[in-house]
């Protein structure tokens, strides 16, 4: 019997032990697993979209429609201005303030305008000046319109320019197309450089009753055009005589097509006479160049110099040897070095300090007043 009563307390206190382990085991288990929660990661809140406010403290505006008078709607919500009175909306005065801000913009803005015209500088007034002259001297040419071939032609003139290669065969059927194509720009180019002389000559610019120009390898007659745009600016209103030099007989017809529409405008004559910058002026196809030097009061050499190498050639120095004092000689080139070369070539026959600086308006030009 006693046996029997150990064998029994032996069990439990075997069973005993085992539980406990058992309970030892699940614990431990549960201290290594991550914490969890029950319920589901919780979603950021939302912030709730505050009220709009309307702001009518800077004049009348419509909400949803309806026009809302100034003044006591300030800071209320937009819903309680959508559902104001209907007989609030759109009523008699309602865009008399915003009529009145409107009308005074407007009449600002013209006042505006008004200064900025009276206040732009002559070369802006030029280039308008031009624009507004460029359809008649394209209705003078027949409203000639450059074509395929034509374009063709002008590619190959215009590269024997930068190489200084030009010949008379380049300009060949080429000096229409030319003219379309250049015109306007290399008016609008002579134009700006004589404003430039005019405003830095001031004074010793020679304002006169009575010009005589020479545009030396003038081609069609552009840069006599714009001396022609530039006299409008003198305080004179002067005759002029422009005469256009250039070795290419076929731009002698486009000069006497465009010289009458000029006229309209200003007492000019434009009058084309042969001339070759490369041969001597004392040469018989210079003859006109020759006579006419001593009486001329401006020069222009525009983008003629360099084309022709004039400059390695005589006639250039010869014109300023001829040159009368106070004439004022004008170079504008693709190149500025060909510039800075015609100034130093002219540099002992120029009044002191008579330098024109270059205008922002061409590519590279500069100038002087003859001083002998």
């Amino acid at each position: 019997m006693e046996h029997i009563i150990n064998d029994y307390w032996m069990h439990v206190l075997v069973a005993m032990l085992v539980g406990a382990v058992g309970v030892w085991f699940l614990l431990t288990a549960k201290r290594q697993q991550p914490k969890t929660t029950s319920k589901a990661k919780s979603k950021p809140k939302r912030e709730k979209p505050k009220k709009q406010t309307a702001d009518l403290s800077l004049g009348d505006t419509q909400a949803n429609g309806g026009a809302v008078k100034r003044g006591n709607m300030k800071g209320k919500p937009l819903g309680s201005i959508r559902g104001q009175a209907p007989d609030k909306v759109g009523a008699e005065g309602s865009y008399k303030k915003l009529k009145e801000r409107k009308a005074k913009e407007e009449a600002r803005e013209t006042r505006r305008s008004v200064r900025a015209e009276r206040n732009a500088s002559n070369s802006d007034k030029a280039a308008r000046r031009i624009n507004e002259l460029w359809p008649k001297l394209l209705q003078s040419l027949s409203n000639y319109e450059n074509n395929t071939e034509d374009e063709m032609k002008l590619k190959m003139f215009y590269n024997s320019a930068v190489r200084a290669e030009v010949t008379a065969s380049h300009l060949n059927g080429v000096e229409l197309p030319y003219a379309v194509d250049k015109y306007a720009s290399r008016a609008d180019e002579a134009c700006c450089a004589l404003l430039s002389a005019y405003n830095s000559l001031g004074d010793r610019f020679p304002v006169k009753d009575t010009y005589q120009v020479a545009s030396i390898g003038g081609g069609p007659g552009n840069d006599a055009v714009g001396f022609g745009v530039f006299a409008e600016f003198l305080p004179t209103k002067p005759s002029i005589v422009a005469n256009v030099y250039d070795f290419a007989p076929g731009f002698e017809d486009i000069v006497k097509k465009v010289a009458p529409v000029v006229a309209s405008n200003v007492n000019m004559e434009i009058i084309f006479k042969p001339c070759d910058l490369q041969q001597l002026i004392t040469d018989a196809v210079n003859h006109d160049l020759g006579c006419d030097v001593a009486g001329t009061d401006v020069f222009l050499f525009c983008y003629s110099l360099h084309e022709s190498r004039a400059l390695s050639h005589s006639l250039f120095q010869s014109v300023l040897e001829q040159a009368t004092t106070g004439s004022v000689v004008i170079v504008i080139e693709v190149f500025s070095q060909v510039v800075v070369d015609a100034l130093k070539m002219g540099e002992s026959y120029n009044f002191e300090g008579s330098s024109i600086p270059k205008s922002a308006d061409t590519a590279f030009n500069g100038g002087f007043m003859i001083k002998k």
